[in-house]
């Protein structure tokens, strides 16, 4: 994929510990979906765009930096409608996904022949597995800047 357009609070909704962080700091649930996306978008190269209802707190220029663009759809306008605009620039372009559990958002990609993945799917690929957590390194593991600096102690042979 070379491109990423997330439904902001869907995805939110996926995943446990923002859900719950949601009903008492609403810009602290966004801003930890912004810096996990922040780290996909860094490992995975694609650009991202992320669309919340309503008005825009004080995240909107910060991300910006980052390279994740952070779009608020303006009242009475919905997320879901600026989503489906987005799409219909768009339709049938190669690499881009749709991220959404939104039933009518899914399957409007779908007819416009975008990629698309459910927000817990997505939200799995964001997260670390705890497997991976727990799992101890071995050198077949080995960072590249960790290798770099074996290569320079001990020379290639």
């Amino acid at each position: 994929m070379k491109k990423i357009i997330v439904d902001g609070y869907n995805l939110i909704h996926a995943i446990p510990e923002l859900k719950n962080k949601l009903s008492h700091d609403l810009e602290a649930a966004r801003n930890d979906l912004l810096n996990l996306l922040i780290r996909y978008r860094n490992k995975k190269k694609v650009n991202i765009t992320v669309i919340f209802d309503g008005r825009p707190g004080s995240i909107e220029d910060q991300e910006m930096k980052k390279g994740l663009k952070v779009q608020f759809s303006q009242a009475p306008e919905k997320a879901d409608q600026v989503i489906k605009r987005m799409i219909d620039k768009i339709e049938g372009e190669k690499g881009v996904m749709v991220v959404s559990s939104d039933r009518e958002i899914f399957d409007y990609a779908k007819v416009c022949g975008l990629a698309r993945i459910k927000s817990g799917e997505f939200a799995a690929q964001l997260l670390p597995s705890p497997a991976k957590k727990n799992k101890k390194k071995t050198d077949a593991e080995m960072s590249d800047d960790e290798l770099q600096e074996w290569m320079r102690l001990f020379g290639s042979r």
